[in-house]
């Protein structure tokens, strides 16, 4: 995100669910695509893991769902850490990136099943 958009790695999710920063500092609204905003992730720590166990990014949620009609979260790999299972449980949808002829139909079928 901060090189498709060109944004300085800074405060982002992590530092909100940490208590270290608002969401207000972290948010970055672009000129282009007008209308887009970006939120980073920030640098993550165990606290964050545990935060995220315990439903800390749904409070953090709840004011952005006020202000923006969509919300959009690019989180790491289903199968090899909890990370994208925890914020799964937040969200209205997951879309399930798959690559042909990478991605094998044993490990799509398995992520299908932990959502």
């Amino acid at each position: 995100m901060h090189r498709a958009f060109d944004l300085p790695m800074g405060k982002g999710v992590c530092e909100i669910l940490r208590g270290e920063a608002d969401i207000a500092e972290c948010i970055h609204q672009l000129d282009s695509p007008a209308g887009l905003s970006v939120l980073p992730a920030g640098k993550i720590n165990q606290q964050v893991l545990k935060l995220l166990a315990l439903d800390s990014l749904r409070d953090m949620l709840e004011p952005l769902k006020q202000q923006f009609d969509f919300i959009i979260i690019d989180s790491s790999p289903l199968l090899p850490v909890t990370d994208g299972l925890l914020v799964a449980q937040h969200t209205d949808g997951v879309i399930l990136s798959i690559r042909r002829d990478v991605s094998r139909i044993t490990k799509v079928v398995s992520a299908c099943q932990k959502l």
